[in-house]
């Protein structure tokens, strides 16, 4: 009786560690998806493009969350450079996917 007890006291506090980390880990895979969707977009649409696309969705959330508009083209600049530094770890993230899949096949 006391194993039985035990072993549904462990499956609880499984089931409670599950349903806290399970949404973080969601996120986290919706996120990296998205990163590397933006990478492969960046492949057909051009990196300049993207990058330009990329920073100006930034600084409007800046704006809208009530940045100061004086610092506007610092920011721009900031973003541009942050918004290519994702796209090649984008790169960099796939061609790791790409070689460890290769690796699997053969």
């Amino acid at each position: 009786m006391v194993r039985m007890i035990n072993f549904l006291t462990l499956m609880q506090l499984i089931s409670q560690v599950l349903r806290f980390f399970l949404p973080w880990i969601g996120r986290i895979i919706i996120f990296m998806v998205s990163f590397i969707l933006t990478s492969v977009i960046s492949f057909w649409s051009g990196v300049p493009i993207i990058i330009e696309r990329i920073a100006n969705e930034w600084l409007d959330r800046a704006d809208a969350a009530r940045f100061p508009s004086e610092w506007d083209r610092q920011l721009f600049f900031t973003f541009k450079f942050l918004a290519f530094v994702m796209i090649v770890l984008g790169w960099v993230i796939l061609s790791f996917i790409t070689v460890w899949i290769v690796n699997l096949i053969f």
